[in-house]
């Protein structure tokens, strides 16, 4: 784990003298991110600087690193925050396409794995990544600078675009260290901070942003471009529980070993809950010798504990059970008040957040704790995320909660609070900051991002509220748990991983269906299924507790003499968004466990949690006039019905997908089909389903308009995703050119190809239809598609949701994987390789092709035959299973495969329902 930063600036001379101070201040603030050693690396127009905290390859590891000079061309050069847990397999991978290491680290993996797949795209390299990372790369010769995170954001990375280029950093502090920045927060930048609500596009500071989780931000002198390269999507979950709480299992032993892997000490986090005692059995499990655990704990909190409807218990009897049940070597870190209120440490954990929002008490202990630690640990694991992953929050099962057209965590019994009460607020500032509109407009937007549920789940509007809720929960609330956890762990040079941000068991889960997630009727029953065995039966039991606050009411006298020692400072920093009067009754108000109208822990800490952070605004639980059921259909709604609702000013909701610029609501298609068209063309079986997509398309060429419907329909194929067709009379025929270009599909029919020309551009073969369809899809007559990539489009007005993104508008992809990949139907194996090669093409599902003595099973060449303009012509083979049944049509080939799909020829991939394809282990 690491602190980086850097400048890019393209119309001036980074190696100035003035400059490079500015850089040695910069990285001077990463300092305790990066306590082992520092670095720095200084070009024309590109500065990095790096602070390391050395975890592997201790000698060999040193940043900034740049790799050895190419064919005369100049080498790319990294500064890296983080760890690539998978950097093993892939330097195996590297190294056998002729790459040679110098070091033992995961950082060089990192380079090589960019020279290998990313050079024209970086998304390419950062996809095979499994890892918790930001990091930067500046490549001299095409003088563009990548920024990377994480697909959870676990690492944080921010910056700041300039007139000539960025600067970047791993917190706030190192930019704001360049006299470029200005310190200074506007009103949305204050609506921020005090919203626990996740937002990368606005990180307080005016001009501040993060590079948003899954993302890579581009900077070249064309400007500054962010891409993702990951996201949640629906998975069409069809494993039962039982197959479900066995692949949990697997990822998560899986995941623990690759988490362990440190040349220093390390070490876990106990609580005693079952999230952070089924990590320390796993790691237990996967070690030589004794795991290492540590706990908090308040001194006298267990003797004079007082339950509440938010924690039951204290965690001191679970975590020395299971201390002993698991047999770590186990130290409980046992806190005063007098420590919790030492001036010096309150300062540092402020200055670890750098904005005065955090959560009180449990910032303070949660540094306490990991200074504790870093005594004898360099790194340790943690529990965090498994409640948003799993869903262990109280709020994921109040119906009331559920139900309220709002962030849940701003809905649930412990941050409710009326809107219209400015708390500590002072008035007219509360009035300018307009908090409740802010947070409707930041929940519609998380809501359109919503991806939209298929299966037998997608009929169910509790099931489409439920992923709802998931999805704001990992993507709005846990990212602010992460950063608190980075920025107090790094504070003292401590890495903290957490295993159950794994973006494996994260997507796995996240398409799992809510009725698997509470099937035993609590919640996390997937996670308290598959750890069952790990631990003690009163572990398994216990309720949800959420991070200890201390109870202690000379904390809470203490806090209050503070607070009134700053009312009598004219001078106070706070005091010009303050009501005095307010703040004053607070302070004279009884003793009660809550100082003042602040949040609580945001994680469900509820009372007790006292701290100084005036007023977080909070949403009322909703009064319910109408049955819970209707609510919660009322909440899953279209965007557009919502809105119409609400406020005014919110942008029309869209989810953009991939390659095809597919645009898809974020509420159900209105109407539906009464029934799918399903037609077992082939076997096992071949489906088509078509949708009206009841949306305003428009759609530009070269500056003219060549199509305005409302009359698109939707059309899913398997194997393909999904793709707008619209009238064919609809679109613009004074742009359209008949080609001679034309494919065959076995289940549409023949498709015939228009080219789109406006004066000197055209866009060869961007339209196509199925003048003649086949039986099986009588409705495409008369419809066309269109390359979107090729067009500017639009839906609903003034939403852009396509993007002129390629050209040529087809890409095909063929690489060599050191992955394990296995095809099964029911029992048996098909077939099975450890060297597979991996298809990826514009519109279709990734398939994996296999070689023919990887096939378990007889196959027979039947008379099937498909072409395909980019691959060639296929070849459909029929398998024969051991008890003699004949599964026809189950796999193809390319004998002849066309130049751009060579790699891939004669090998076989297979299809249908029945198939599954495992990639080490899991479901592909």
């Amino acid at each position: 784990m690491c602190g980086i930063c850097g400048w890019v600036g393209f119309d001036r001379d980074l190696g100035d003298d003035a400059s490079r101070r500015t850089l040695a201040g910069m990285t001077r603030t990463m300092e305790c991110r990066g306590p082992d050693a520092e670095g720095t690396w200084v070009d024309t127009h590109a500065a990095l600087g790096h602070r390391r905290l050395a975890v592997i390859d201790l000698p060999g590891g040193s940043q900034p690193m740049e790799l050895p000079d190419e064919a005369g061309q100049r080498a790319p050069v990294i500064v890296y925050s983080g760890e690539t847990y998978n950097f093993r397999e892939l330097r195996r991978q590297l190294a056998g396409r002729g790459h040679r290491f110098r070091t033992d680290s995961d950082t060089e993996v990192v380079l090589h794995a960019h020279r290998e797949w990313g050079r024209d795209d970086p998304r390419k390299a950062v996809q095979r990544l499994n890892g918790m990372f930001a990091y930067a790369i500046w490549d001299p010769g095409t003088e563009e600078l990548v920024l990377v995170r994480d697909r959870l954001g676990v690492k944080p990375l921010y910056y700041h675009p300039t007139p000539d280029g960025v600067l970047f950093g791993s917190e706030p502090k190192a930019i704001l260290a360049n006299p470029l920045t200005e310190r200074r927060v506007d009103l949305d930048g204050l609506r921020r901070a005090l919203s626990w609500v996740h937002d990368p596009s606005n990180a307080v500071f005016a001009g501040l942003r993060e590079v948003p989780p899954g993302a890579v931000v581009r900077v070249s002198r064309r400007g500054v471009q962010e891409e993702r390269y990951w996201q949640l999507e629906d998975t069409g979950h069809t494993d039962d529980v039982p197959t479900t709480v066995r692949n949990v299992r697997e990822i998560l032993e899986d995941t623990a070993k690759r988490q362990l892997i440190a040349d220093v000490p390390l070490c876990t986090l106990l609580s005693g809950g079952l999230d952070s005692s089924a990590l320390t059995a796993l790691a237990q499990k996967h070690v030589d010798g004794t795991v290492r655990s540590f706990s908090v704990d308040f001194t006298g909190y267990e003797d004079n504990f007082t339950a509440d409807d938010v924690r039951g218990t204290p965690d001191a009897p679970y975590v020395r059970e299971v201390a002993q049940f698991v047999g770590t070597d186990h130290t409980d870190i046992r806190l005063s008040t007098e420590q919790l209120m030492d001036p010096e440490v309150r300062a540092a954990a402020l200055h670890a957040r750098d904005i005065p929002a955090g959560i009180g008490d449990m910032d303070t202990s949660l540094y306490l704790l990991f200074k504790a630690v870093r005594e004898r640990s360099t790194v340790a694991l943690s529990g965090e995320s498994a409640d948003e992953v799993f869903g262990g929050y109280r709020d994921f099962h109040d119906a009331d909660t559920v139900a309220a057209d709002t962030f849940p965590w701003l809905a649930g019994r412990m941050m409710a609070h009326d809107p219209a009460n400015p708390g500590l607020f002072d008035n007219g500032l509360y009035r300018s900051l307009d908090l409740p509109g802010y947070l409707d407009a930041q929940y519609r937007k998380a809501l359109a991002e919503v991806p939209e549920l298929t299966g037998p789940a997608a009929a169910d509007p509790h099931e489409r509220r439920m992923r709802e809720i998931c999805y704001l929960y990992l993507t709005r609330f846990l990212p602010n748990l992460l950063d608190r956890k980075d920025r107090m762990s790094m504070a003292v040079g401590l890495e903290v991983r957490v295993p159950f941000c794994d973006h494996r068991l994260v997507e796995y889960v996240f398409g799992t269906p809510w009725a698997h997630k509470t099937f035993d009727g609590r919640e996390k029953s997937l996670l308290r299924a598959a750890t069952a065995d790990l631990l003690p039966e009163s572990v398994v039991k216990r309720v949800k507790s959420p991070y200890p606050s201390t109870q202690d009411d000379t904390y809470e006298k203490e806090l209050r003499e503070r607070a009134a020692q700053l009312l009598r400072r004219d001078d106070s920093p706070v005091a010009p968004l303050i009501d005095r009067d307010a703040v004053r009754q607070r302070i004279d108000a009884p003793l009660d466990g809550k100082l003042v109208d602040g949040h609580p822990d945001p994680a469900g800490a509820g009372p007790g949690s006292r701290h100084l952070a005036p007023g977080l605004l909070r949403v009322p639980r909703p009064a319910l006039t109408r049955p819970c059921a209707e609510i919660v259909a009322r909440a899953t709604t279209s965007a557009h019905e919502r809105r119409s609702r609400t406020s005014g000013n919110s942008r029309p909701a869209a989810r953009v997908g991939r390659d095809m610029g597919l645009t898809i609501s974020d509420g159900p298609l209105s109407p539906r089909p009464p029934a799918t068209v399903n037609y077992e063309i082939t076997g096992p079986a071949h489906k088509l389903l078509m949708q009206p997509f009841p949306r305003r398309i428009r759609a530009e060429f070269a500056g003219r308009t060549i199509l305005d419907t409302r009359d698109a329909v939707l059309v899913h194929e398997s194997a393909l995703v999904p793709v707008l067709y619209v009238p064919f009379d609809d679109l613009d025929d004074g742009v359209l050119v008949p080609t001679d270009h034309s494919t065959h599909c076995p289940f549409k029919g023949d498709a015939a190809y228009h080219s789109l020309t406006v004066g000197d551009r055209t866009a060869e073969n961007a339209v196509w239809s199925y003048p003649e369809p086949k039986p099986e899809a009588p409705w495409l007559k008369g419809y066309a598609a269109l390359y979107w990539d090729a067009v500017d489009a639009w839906y609903d007005e003034d939403e852009q949701v396509f993007r002129h993104v390629t050209d040529p508008y087809h890409r095909v992809d063929v690489r060599q994987s050191s992955r394990t990949v296995q095809v099964r139907l029911g029992d048996t194996v098909l077939a099975e390789s450890a060297s597979p090669m991996l298809l990826s093409e514009t519109g279709l599902q990734n398939r994996w092709y296999l070689a023919p003595d990887d096939v378990r099973v007889p196959l027979t060449l039947t008379d099937t035959r498909s072409v395909c303009p980019y691959k060639g012509e296929a070849h459909y083979w029929a398998a024969t299973l051991p008890d003699g049944t004949e599964v026809p049509d189950v796999a193809w080939s390319y004998p002849e495969a066309l130049p751009e799909s060579s790699r891939v020829q004669g090998l076989l991939s297979f299809w249908g329902d029945d198939v599954t394809v495992l990639v080490d282990g899991e479901p592909a």
